[in-house]
Formats: structure tokens, sequence, C-alpha cells
């Protein structure tokens, strides 16, 4: 079909031009154990990274065509992708928080105690003192 148009319009195809527009497939990455060690929190901060720079690249382009046509329509549309934009900021956030709690019940840190005070009598403890060394 696209020959036809080209002789009917008196243009030469261009193959190179029709493979640009052909729009590419979505990859997924393959999951692997490390990424399930993680817990996929790496995978997903990327995913929604990548989702807010897209984001953000279409509230450009939509401000640009608000602009340019002044149509009412372009307008409205702003604040609800806005709106999505803080929603995918928050949940980066909250990614962020989720792995640092994560990384904290993972690696405990140890308990010092100062100051221990001994309830007893001098006897008790001295017992106490030798049992613990002779083991």
């Amino acid at each position: 079909m696209e020959d036809k148009l080209s002789k009917a319009f008196g243009m030469e195809e261009n193959q190179e031009y029709l493979n640009a527009m052909v729009p590419k497939k979505p990859t997924v990455p393959e999951v692997t154990k490390a990424d399930e060690d993680k817990g996929d929190y790496d995978l997903v901060r990327d995913n929604i990274k990548e989702l807010i720079g897209k984001g953000t690249m279409a509230l450009d382009d939509l401000l640009e065509l608000a602009k340019q046509s002044e149509s009412l329509r372009a307008y409205e549309t702003i604040p609800v992708l806005l709106k999505t934009l803080s929603d995918q900021n928050k949940d980066l956030i909250d990614i962020h928080v989720k792995t640092k709690g994560k990384e904290k019940e993972q690696n405990p840190q140890s308990t010092n105690i100062n100051n221990a005070l001994f309830v007893g009598s001098t006897a008790d403890f001295l017992k106490q003192l030798k049992s613990s060394n002779d083991e």
C-alpha cells in the first residue's frame, strides 16, 4: 500500500523513514536470582525513574502544544499529567524508604550496655564471676 501511495504522489519510498515509524516493542528485563534476592526494588526504582523521565518530556511537549494551539483541552490535560508525575515521585521516595528500612532489618546494630547494675550480695556476685571464669 505504501508503494501505491509513493507512486501516486510521485515520491520515492523511504524505507528508513518507514522503519522509524514502526513502534518498537518494549523490552522486559529478565529476572535473575540476584534480582529475587534484592526484592526487585532496584528494577521497580529504575522503571519509575524511566516513567518520570518520559512523563517530564511529555509534559514539555504538552506545554508547547498548548501554547501553540491555544486549545482548552490541551490546557486541561496538563494538571492531570502533573498529578501523575507527582504520584510517581512519591512512589520513588516510598521505595527508597522501604529499601533503607529493609537494609536496617538485615544489618541490626549491636546494642551497647552502659552502666550495668548488679542487684544482689557480693557473695552472689563472686559466685557468678567464678562460674563464668570456669567456663
